[in-house]
């Protein structure tokens, strides 16, 4: 999608990224019987690429809920249908600064 915006009356055109807005991606989350913490963890820990996760933590508590999410079973979720792959918005290099 491009967005043109006019800035003392010059136009400048800036590419915006379309992604799954929050309401759509915990909607899905939901349908795979997955909350957002599991889901991240369960994508991560699926990707053959990676062979470790690291996750932040601030609390004991928070702890507790990475490792419960970590061990429970993978969420049944289309993670295609979740993607993002337009090439310009998974290259840094061509963000512009907000």
């Amino acid at each position: 999608m491009l967005d043109v915006v006019r800035t003392n009356g010059q136009r400048e055109e800036r590419r915006v990224f379309v992604a799954l807005d929050g309401e759509t991606l915990r909607r899905l989350i939901a349908e795979g019987r997955s909350d957002p913490l599991q889901a991240a963890l369960g994508f991560a820990l699926s990707r053959p690429e990676a062979s470790a996760v690291l996750v932040g933590v601030a609390s004991a508590s928070e702890m507790s809920a990475v490792v419960a999410a970590a061990m429970s079973p993978p969420p049944d979720l289309d993670w295609d249908e979740m993607a993002l792959d337009d090439p310009e918005a998974l290259d840094p290099g061509a963000w512009a600064a907000a």
